[in-house]
């Protein structure tokens, strides 16, 4: 598995971990840290494989 793969697994997991917290009605707190994760993941990928 190359490197673009495993980010986008990464995305993807962390992704589904913030749909989940917002389904069960998470804390407004719990829900930003975990958009933060989504968004620099995001900010990765983008720089490693988009803006190449």
């Amino acid at each position: 598995m190359n490197q673009r793969e495993i980010l986008r697994e990464q995305i993807e997991k962390e992704r589904t971990r913030l749909n989940s917290i917002l389904e069960s009605g998470g804390k407004v707190e719990e829900v930003y840290e975990q958009s933060l994760v989504v968004d620099r993941l995001l900010e990765q990928y983008m720089t490693d494989f988009v803006v190449a």
